[in-house]
């Protein structure tokens, strides 16, 4: 299944252990299909192989650790497969993968491809793609492929070098992102499931954003998040609570297959924190087709339109050029006895200072300051 320098092995184990002991590269001769729960350490190893792809794993969960390097010239690093058998609603076939923090992944097409029920994926390295065509991270939108999980954390990069997607999202399951980059033409493209942001970097390097209709992959490039219902019609959430998303426009919702109002409806956008800029000199930095009143709260480096703010929000220009979503609320001094507290204002939004002057009546001191939130 292995080869290192002249030697073939029928061992994947003994071949990594020969590639350490030798300093030579280990080349995959045969797909390895992982169907246990391994943890295989790459220190100080260069893997490589024609063969697509290098790694096929079902019903099973791959951990790859170490500081190594997995390269995969003629196509796809992983194929992580769920269940896409007859029995696929009724039974999840949970196969994952885990790339640790110090391995780096390179491929010509997907570092990592999921299809099926139930297929898991946990970031914390470096993937890279080199293909046009084909994302780093990419789904399956057919009817098999659901209930996926991808996690990106901290420190994790995951970058496409020749202008595609940086993760491709068209399956109805969960993409989380905790931290770390992505990026790519677009950064993210969402046609179905669910996309949550916590923090992290998500990059659109594209100009300006085009947008085609494709019943079977992206449509969408010039964006830091885009969201493009696919063909399948399937619910499509995404929700924002941190973080930082650039592209020549940072988030930009569109309806390239011309799905009907009911579908359209399926989609949902909550944006409640996180930095939006436009980058490239885009000047639109948040664009939907179909969604309107979905921001509560952000940091956007261009204005957004009115429509697109929650009732009760406003959006404000601070001292550093930017514009602050959020909600203002009134400062209010309630009676106080023996001296007196005064506010720089009378309203404020979430997170901005407030200074308060305090000043005590001739011998007194200041006891105790109470300050409540708005709840109270």
């Amino acid at each position: 299944v292995a080869q290192v320098g002249e030697e073939t092995f029928a061992d994947f184990e003994e071949a990594l252990e020969a590639a350490k002991a030798r300093g030579e590269d280990l080349v995959i001769l045969e797909t390895l299909n992982i169907g246990e729960k391994p943890t295989i350490n790459i220190e100080g190893v260069n893997i490589t192989g024609e063969v697509n792809p290098l790694f096929k794993i079902n019903e099973g969960y791959l951990t790859v650790e170490g500081n190594g390097t997995i390269s995969a010239p003629n196509g796809d690093a992983f194929s992580v497969l769920g269940n896409y058998g007859a029995d696929y609603e009724t039974v999840a076939i949970n196969s994952g993968l885990k790339i640790g923090a110090d391995v780096k992944v390179i491929a010509r097409d997907n570092c990592i491809y999921l299809k099926g029920n139930a297929a898991k994926a946990d970031i914390y390295g470096s993937l890279t793609s080199t293909k046009k065509g084909c994302a780093v991270i990419q789904g399956n939108g057919n009817k098999e492929s659901g209930k996926t999980v991808i996690n990106i954390y901290d420190g994790a990069s995951v970058v496409h070098n020749d202008g595609d997607v940086g993760i491709y999202h068209p399956q109805p399951g969960k993409l989380n992102v905790y931290g770390g980059t992505i990026k790519g033409a677009t950064g993210i493209e969402m046609r179905a499931g669910e996309l949550l942001v916590e923090g992290g970097t998500i990059i659109g390097t594209s100009v300006p954003v085009e947008v085609t209709p494709n019943g079977n992959g992206s449509t969408s490039y010039g964006a830091g998040i885009a969201v493009a219902q696919h063909t399948t019609k399937l619910e499509t959430k995404v929700v924002v609570n941190g973080g930082t998303v650039q592209g020549y426009s940072a988030l930009y919702q569109s309806n390239p297959e011309k799905n009907d109002a009911e579908s359209i409806a399926k989609i949902s956008i909550e944006v409640n924190d996180g930095k939006f800029e436009t980058i490239n000199e885009g000047t639109v930095v948040v664009y939907c087709e179909n969604n309107t009143e979905f921001i509560y709260g952000g940091t956007f480096n261009k204005d957004v339109e009115e429509i697109y703010l929650v009732e009760d929000v406003t959006s404000e220009k601070d001292s550093n050029g930017n514009y602050v979503v959020g909600t203002r609320y009134n400062v209010v001094i309630k009676e106080t006895t023996n001296g007196t507290v005064a506010s720089s204002v009378q309203t404020a939004l979430e997170g901005e200072k407030v200074k308060l002057t305090i000043a005590e009546a001739a011998g007194y001191e200041l006891g105790k300051l109470t300050v409540l939130n708005a709840d109270n």
